[in-house]
């Protein structure tokens, strides 16, 4: 029996949904009326989201795979991620129950400082499941590239090979992966905005006319568009992982000036 060879891809799609999902995370706008209703909508696309997680974690435990370190931290990180997530979609459900009670209870409004602490409490969860779900695109890229190189090395499936891409190119595939990449038009021009990775507009013109990725309006009303991997960027970047492309290096960054420090959390 064979692995499925799609599981990385699957993956991969997993890491586009955490970030559209993030994304619409802070359009919640509590000032409004209808914050309870914004939030409801917005539940079932987290437990959605956490339902692919665990059934991801359910297909690859299923996997013809011998149980190395990789494949075992692959798994640890989709199981843990699908439990982050529902623990998010719960968070946000008790914003929304605590939304509902500071409505007036017949003709005896709420005191100013009751409604005070209720949305301190109402912001606190929002930014709690956000933070949860924060690093899910960069765990679930990190699976798919265990996994893939697992799979070639085991033989368990036929990888496709990948399209003759430069490194900036795949560079670019892995920050978009992980959601690390925004543009916006600027006076015919495309401004490129990204993390750790440079990436430039000549490099995500060249993957757009390759169709290995499209992009997406940022639902927070800007004029920003999020590019996300189409299933032949997915097929692209999984069979990079099964091949055992290495990450490009990017450009290093400036050195910081004396009595300054740089870091970052995970």
């Amino acid at each position: 029996m064979a692995a499925d060879p799609f599981l990385p891809e699957q993956i991969l799609a997993l890491a586009s949904h955490i970030t559209r999902h993030n994304d619409s995370l802070p359009t919640i706008n509590l000032a409004s009326p209808q914050s309870p209703r914004q939030l409801l909508l917005h539940l079932p696309i987290t437990q959605r989201v956490a339902h692919e997680a665990f059934d991801t974690a359910d297909a690859l435990a299923h996997q013809p795979l011998h149980p190395t370190p990789a494949v075992r931290r692959g798994a640890l990180r989709i199981r843990q991620l699908a439990h982050l997530i529902t623990e998010a979609a719960e968070h946000l459900l008790d914003a929304t129950d605590l939304l509902e009670a500071t409505r007036p209870q017949g003709h005896k409004p709420h005191d100013e400082r009751t409604l005070a602490l209720a949305y301190q409490e109402v912001r606190a969860r929002i930014e709690i499941a956000r933070d949860l779900t924060a690093l899910g695109p960069d765990d679930a890229v990190e699976a798919a590239e265990l996994l893939g190189g697992e799979m070639k090395r085991q033989h368990a499936a036929l990888v496709h090979p990948p399209h003759a891409l430069s490194a900036a190119q795949l560079a670019a595939l892995r920050a978009i992966a992980r959601g690390q990449v925004t543009v916006e038009d600027q006076d015919d021009k495309l401004g490129v905005f990204s993390g750790e990775t440079r990436v430039s507009s000549t490099t995500l013109r060249a993957l757009e006319a390759k169709h290995l990725l499209l992009r997406e309006a940022l639902p927070n009303g800007t004029r920003r568009q999020r590019p996300h991997l189409t299933a032949a960027g997915r097929r692209t970047v999984a069979a990079a992982f099964a091949t055992g492309t290495p990450a490009p290096r990017s450009p290093a960054a400036p050195r910081p000036t004396p009595g300054t420090a740089t870091a970052r959390t995970r």
